[in-house]
């Protein structure tokens, strides 16, 4: 695998076995001979080729780190390939200006971005990003939400976060929780807008959800209609106003009535950025339009 600009040569050599996107900082997380490292735009070598695991954390937040998984613990890589077991915080990182972070006694609180001290105290298992004014949290094993100001404004009555891909957030006016092990979409006044019904539950972009039913996934939108039927083995949100979908283990995009826009060829998709989408192929990486217009490394 290499790196190549869209259009244009490859800017760095395809030797590496895997690579993600480069993040803002010129970096991009490569992986050699079975292990991960970190390099920068010209190829150098930032951080050893020692690391399990890998990921770019901006797969599931706004902000960007590179997260790593050494000798059975996990933590991440600053601009200089340093590994630490606390991420490296800057301004960019505050979602609406706090910064969720786990204190020595291991659990979560909230700095604020203007004084750089805990205005929520380190009392929590589990914490998510704000969005929309409030957080999810988690105390003795269950979820809810709460204010900037620490107020409980949604009781702890939901399902605890399973692994770190589950993520319950407001987007749209509604959260995704889990409540006896089904999914389903609360208000912030806590009523029940979409039933708990689902195996999973995605949160809203551009007006829809991607929900999971009888092990399919398709799209509902805010009053719990389907959209778009329960056919694909996995499904991304909207952005751009496209989704990325899986059927019979390959990825495309589909718009939001459901029209294939891109064919389900490719072995792993990105959502578009800009127009752009970031795909792999056999084993080779490149890049794609909301045309199909395919960017590959010259051979």
């Amino acid at each position: 695998m290499g790196i190549l600009h869209i259009g244009k040569k490859i800017v760095i050599d395809c030797v590496y076995e895997d690579a993600h996107d480069f993040i803002k900082e010129g970096l991009a997380l490569v992986k050699l001979n079975g292990k991960w490292g970190c390099i920068n735009n010209s190829n150098e070598i930032i951080s050893p080729f020692i690391y399990d695991v890998a990921l770019d954390i901006n797969w599931f937040d706004s902000k960007s780190s590179l997260w790593v998984f050494l000798d059975g613990e996990s933590g991440y890589l600053d601009k200089n390939g340093n590994y630490s077991m606390n991420e490296t915080i800057t301004s960019d990182d505050f979602i609406e200006g706090l910064y969720k972070n786990v204190g020595e006694n291991g659990k979560y609180g909230f700095l604020d971005k203007e004084t750089g001290g805990y205005v929520i105290p380190c009392t929590y298992e589990k914490a998510e990003d704000f969005s929309e004014g409030l957080a999810h949290v988690q105390l003795h094993q269950k979820g809810g939400f709460i204010d900037k100001t620490d107020r409980e404004i949604i009781p702890f009555i939901y399902d605890k976060c399973e692994t770190f891909l589950e993520r319950f957030i407001f987007a749209e006016g509604l959260a995704n929780v889990k409540f006896n092990k089904k999914w389903g979409f609360i208000d912030r006044k806590n009523n029940q807008i979409i039933p708990f019904k689902y195996g999973e539950a995605r949160k809203f972009s551009e007006g829809l959800a991607n929900v999971k039913l009888q092990n399919k996934w398709g799209y509902i939108d805010n009053t719990g209609k389907e959209i778009i039927p329960f056919i694909y083995d996995d499904a991304g949100n909207f952005e751009e106003g496209l989704a990325t979908v899986k059927i019979n283990n390959k990825w495309g995009s589909i718009d939001k009535t459901g029209n294939e826009i891109i064919p389900p060829i490719y072995d792993y998709p990105h959502n578009f950025h800009k127009g752009i989408s970031r795909v792999e192929k056999n084993g080779i990486a490149g890049y794609i339009d909301k045309k199909g217009n395919q960017f590959w490394e010259d051979n």
